[in-house]
């Protein structure tokens, strides 16, 4: 049985994990990825070699000829891919363009938030942050994962975004 996104085309334009996690999310459901963005940047770097290849199973980089310019190969995809480091770019025609990011600092919307901004802040202004002791009372154990709760949560809903925006296409 074929996948869900199994005709789709992703191009990830972005270096921050909300991004590259909605991509990975899609390239599980049979999504073609491609990767355009420059990965070898603080960013990415940040993670180790298996959290990298965990966000970018499924994935495919692409190594532009010099002197082709990025935007050919934006212009292949169903949904582009950018966050917040990643701010020129224009979809075309019935494309999806998805500007995710789990914060951008500085920006008004977003309440002002400091330069030195990470997701531990983050989790905490949201209240991701729980006295461990509760957990027996819960019925459940604790999880922890690597990769930050605020990004991934963006991620996810990056990508539900993106998928009920294909479901409205299709529809018309």
């Amino acid at each position: 049985m074929p996948l869900p996104f199994a005709k789709v085309r992703i191009v990830e334009c972005g270096t921050l994990l909300a991004g590259r996690f909605t991509a990975k999310l899609f390239a599980d459901q049979g999504a073609e990825v491609v990767i355009v963005a420059d990965h070898d940047c603080k960013n990415v770097k940040e993670f180790n070699a298996e959290t990298n290849a965990y966000l970018n199973r499924g994935k495919v980089k692409l190594d532009l000829p010099e002197g082709k310019p990025k935007a050919d190969a934006i212009k292949s995809g169903d949904i582009v891919i950018v966050d917040g480091e990643s701010a020129a770019c224009e979809r075309s025609g019935q494309q999806i363009l998805l500007r995710v990011c789990a914060a951008l600092i500085g920006d008004q919307r977003y309440g002002y938030l400091p330069h030195d901004c990470d997701d531990d802040l983050l989790s905490a202004l949201v209240g991701f942050y729980t006295n461990m002791a509760q957990s027996p009372f819960l019925d459940r154990k604790v999880i922890y994962t690597p990769l930050r709760l605020c990004s991934l949560y963006c991620g996810v809903l990056g990508a539900v975004a993106c998928a009920a925006a294909l479901v409205d296409r299709e529809r018309s």
